[in-house]
């Protein structure tokens, strides 16, 4: 997913850069512009290895009619006969039993419910998630069975929201239950940040000068683009216009400066800063309007951090009135 910072530019026949961080995650779908080919190179599918998560009972939602052994929530351990919950007649449906919440994300590979149970026979009870019938009975001694309950519970937010309870038959069997967490496999969404000074000031220019006010981010004092990630990325900026004191500068007027080298200026994301990145590549030597989504730098493959100093220039009409203007960049990571 994209992380977007955003900026806002000033000129006072000054002409100052302010940025705001704002985060957005996707990874695919901004437009790469000026590339090394010139032509847009094949999204990279971002992967991590995946991994698992168990949540266990941790609250008694509501109370049920089975007898209890020990001290609520019963079922948080594998630790029968201490905490567990057991019937011994024609008792129906238990207690209702929540799980641990997660602040998880990425994508869920798949979710089994297991419970340590038993049961004189498979049919003496049947566990539910919410109020759908799993299917799952107890062993017939102490032991643990598990049930794929994927289809039930799609989102981080539903295994959140879910709770389990055994409804009992027409039996006078005996059976318990000591234990039950939910098994998630998942795949982590890949590490993928960007940020950036809140404030940045242009040189000043003065009425009647050269016509442009322009600065690298390296320059005193420095001010650093960082992106941290887990695999290649590509980084963009684009440019509202500027207004203020009755002037206008448009984004077409606010451009990125670069010359198809990464170690040097105009625009530097030095290879000793971004060593764990393999790769690492400029548009080729020119100044992109930012009137639209320009690409900064593209990496192929790589890990860790990289910094990002790009030269902004601000073409200005010699008939503006002094005043201060502001306007917002901003800087893509995806």
């Amino acid at each position: 997913m994209p992380k977007i910072v955003k900026n806002a530019l000033g000129n006072f026949l000054v002409i100052c850069l302010i940025f705001t961080l704002v985060t957005v995650w996707i990874f695919s779908g901004w437009p790469q512009i000026w590339q090394k080919p010139p032509v847009p190179p094949e999204v990279k599918e971002v992967k991590a290895a995946p991994e698992t998560l168990s949540l266990y009972v941790n609250t008694e939602v509501s109370v049920g009619v089975w007898t209890t052994a020990g001290t609520v929530p019963y079922l948080n351990a594998q630790d029968q006969p201490t905490n567990y919950i057991y019937s011994i007649g024609r008792n129906s449906d238990s207690g209702v039993y929540g799980f641990a919440d997660t602040a998880q994300t990425g994508t869920i590979n798949s979710v089994y419910l297991y419970i340590y149970a038993y049961g004189v026979a498979s049919t003496n009870f049947t566990t539910y998630i919410n109020s759908t019938d799993t299917g799952l009975g107890p062993p017939t001694s102490w032991g643990w069975v598990s049930v794929n309950v994927s289809t039930i519970l799609t989102t981080w937010d539903a295994i959140n929201a879910a709770t389990c309870y055994f409804d009992r038959p027409n039996t006078t069997d005996n059976a318990g239950v000591d234990a039950a967490y939910f098994y998630v496999d998942y795949t982590p969404a890949p590490t993928l940040d960007i940020t950036a000074p809140e404030n940045v000031q242009m040189p000043d220019y003065t009425l009647g000068g050269v016509g442009y006010s322009e600065r690298n981010f390296n320059a005193d004092p420095p001010a650093l683009v960082q992106v941290t990630a887990e695999a290649g990325f590509t980084v963009t900026v684009s440019s509202t216009n500027l207004t203020g004191g009755g002037n206008t500068i448009l984004a077409s007027d606010v451009k990125l400066k670069t010359d198809d080298n990464p170690e040097t200026n105009p625009t530097q994301i030095p290879a000793a800063n971004c060593s764990g990145f393999s790769e690492i590549d400029e548009p080729i030597s020119d100044e992109y309007s930012l009137d639209s989504t320009r690409t900064i730098v593209t990496t192929s493959s790589g890990s860790g951090t990289c910094d990002i100093y790009p030269t902004i220039k601000v073409y200005i009409s010699n008939n503006l009135l002094a005043a201060e203007v502001t306007g917002t960049l901003t800087f893509t990571v995806q």
